[in-house]
């Protein structure tokens, strides 16, 4: 028996069957849309990854361009590269005899630079001040200038000059630490007033006499 819809044109059965084949049909288009879309999205991926394998050296260039500048402002123009460093006298003495004073002399350096601090040379001396010795004195009493043309100090007599030499790598100074040289000198019981000078050479330098230096005016008379 075949069972009509209300129209009474086309039989129940035959309006399922197209129904069920309208869903088939949907439901593989959806499947082949998503299948386009995912095979899309793999593409993507493919060419982003693509993209970015091309673009590794370039960043690696770039990384390296942008390193060797930073490098550059550091240490070449902010002279990084070179060690800087600071000097101290600490100076004392004390009487060992009628006719003779030690006189201690401690030369602090430290290292207040970035690199490592490296010393070859230095060099203390002791000059007198007072009492003033008779050339000096004439000079003064005529009214002469005892500062030369070629210097901006006064060449006080030297009473005793030491140079230490140290071999390469033996004497290093960390960034942001300090050592000290320890020079004794004796000398006569009446000096009053010494002139002592450090002097370190900057390795860096090479040939060139430049270093560190310090100047320290210092009175024995009332100081034990």
């Amino acid at each position: 028996m075949v069972i009509f819809d209300r129209a009474g044109s086309i039989p129940a059965s035959g309006i399922r069957i197209k129904n069920s084949k309208r869903k088939i049909q949907i439901f593989a288009f959806n499947n082949m849309v998503g299948a386009l879309l995912l095979l899309q999205m793999l593409s993507w991926m493919n060419f982003v990854k693509d993209i970015g394998e091309a673009l590794q050296p370039i960043a690696i260039v770039i990384a390296l361009i942008l390193g060797g500048a930073w490098s550059y402002m550091l240490f070449i123009k902010n002279r990084q590269k070179f060690p800087r460093a600071n000097i101290t006298h600490k100076i004392s003495h004390k009487p060992i005899s009628n006719n003779k004073v030690l006189l201690n002399v401690a030369a602090e350096i430290s290292n207040t630079g970035d690199v490592l601090l490296s010393l070859l040379a230095g060099t203390t001396r002791v000059q007198q001040v007072l009492p003033l010795l008779p050339e000096m004195l004439n000079t003064i009493n005529e009214g002469k200038d005892p500062v030369s043309e070629e210097t901006t100090e006064i060449e006080w007599p030297l009473i005793k000059e030491k140079e230490k030499n140290w071999k390469k790598r033996e004497f290093e100074i960390e960034p942001g630490e300090k050592d000290q040289i320890m020079y004794d000198f004796i000398i006569d019981y009446d000096i009053e007033t010494v002139v002592v000078y450090s002097h370190f050479k900057n390795v860096k330098k090479g040939s060139r006499n430049i270093g560190w230096e310090l100047t320290t005016v210092y009175d024995l008379k009332g100081k034990q």
